[in-house]
């Protein structure tokens, strides 16, 4: 018993440490997403793609306890739900928002990456 749950603890944590090797990327999409919505025409597609990426890493974030992280991702994720649903191009004071949120993101993305890859 004791073989398979080290097994299985090596199995997670090699899953935690792809997850943390991934993000960086994972993290440009999405801000390539933003500057979309940001700099050009509201595009409902675009919105979506984003609030679709920030709900996978809030879920997988919640699934490998990563609480800070998840937390970062679910509220940006709840601001687009709400934009979402306005579905007109962005008035600077919700521009500034996301941009905050998505600050927010990033330091915990930054601090997530401190403690998993080496």
């Amino acid at each position: 018993m004791k073989d398979s749950n080290q097994a299985i603890t090596k199995k997670l944590r090699a899953l935690m440490t792809k997850f943390a090797r991934k993000l960086p990327s994972r993290l440009k999409q999405m801000e390539d997403h933003l500057n979309i919505l940001i700099n050009r025409s509201w595009d409902k597609g675009v919105a979506k793609q984003l609030y679709a990426d920030l709900h996978k890493l809030s879920g997988t974030g919640t699934s490998f306890g990563f609480k800070k992280l998840s937390e970062k991702s679910r509220q940006m994720e709840e601001y687009m739900t709400i934009l979402l649903k306005n579905d007109h191009n962005l008035q600077s004071r919700q521009v500034k928002e996301l941009c905050g949120y998505f600050k927010e993101l990033q330091r915990s993305v930054d601090h997530f990456q401190t403690s998993w890859v080496k």
